[in-house]
């Protein structure tokens, strides 16, 4: 589901993501720039959609912290959440998404250091964490 550069505004539903079980793909990104779409925190429901390999949601002003049942998406293999609000530390329970090749989190408010669970990703390649505070 591709609902990229569509100027999307308001929360991302958490009661729609939960009856979403069987998706693959999210795209939720905003247009680069203008990081006025998509507001509120990450859904906890992201944890129920274990076939989801990815998610993009990156130029939006989503804020909270990432839900620690993120690592409930066991399929997931690219995660950017860049230009957003997030803040908080990255949860430890990512380290249970041994699919993960993509982790973006770039220019978000994150503290806190990386979690030693990520040296269990076998395959991630990229992690981009730069302009966060304190990582």
């Amino acid at each position: 589901l591709s609902l990229a550069y569509h100027n999307l505004h308001g929360t991302i539903p958490g009661e729609v993501l939960a009856k979403l079980t069987k998706l693959t793909f999210l795209d939720l990104d905003g247009r680069e720039y203008d990081s006025t779409g998509l507001s509120g925190n990450i859904p906890t429901e992201i944890g129920l959609l274990t076939s989801l390999t990815f998610l993009y949601s990156s130029y939006n002003s989503l804020s909270g912290s990432i839900p620690s049942n993120i690592g409930d998406t066991i399929g997931l293999e690219r995660f950017n959440v860049d230009f957003n609000d997030l803040s908080g530390s990255i949860p430890s329970e990512m380290g249970r998404l041994t699919n993960l090749i993509d982790f973006y989190a770039s220019e978000n408010l994150l503290t806190g250091a990386i979690p030693t669970e990520f040296g269990q990703l076998s395959f991630l390649e990229l992690l981009m964490l730069r302009k966060c505070r304190a990582l």
